[in-house]
């Protein structure tokens, strides 16, 4: 079943922004996941890394990207 989940998650991600984005996207939402702050401050955190590499998109696909990369990586913890 996960894999299934996990599947549809990046098939979804790369019809919205392509597959380069989104593995950037991924990567900074990881990064920012280690860190001991509130789920806030990481989401803004990544929101501006992702602006300051070049990645513009209305807030509302942002987010979703930052979302949809959250919840992948939930999964693949858990694999």
């Amino acid at each position: 079943m996960h894999a299934t989940i996990l599947s549809i998650i990046a098939w979804l991600a790369d019809l919205l922004v392509g597959s380069g984005t989104f593995d950037r996207v991924k990567a900074a939402v990881a990064r920012w996941q280690e860190k001991q702050i509130s789920g806030v401050e990481k989401r803004e955190g990544v929101y501006d890394e992702l602006q300051v590499i070049g990645i513009e998109a209305s807030a509302s696909v942002m987010n979703l990207m930052i979302e949809l990369a959250v919840q992948l990586l939930k999964l693949q913890d858990k694999e």
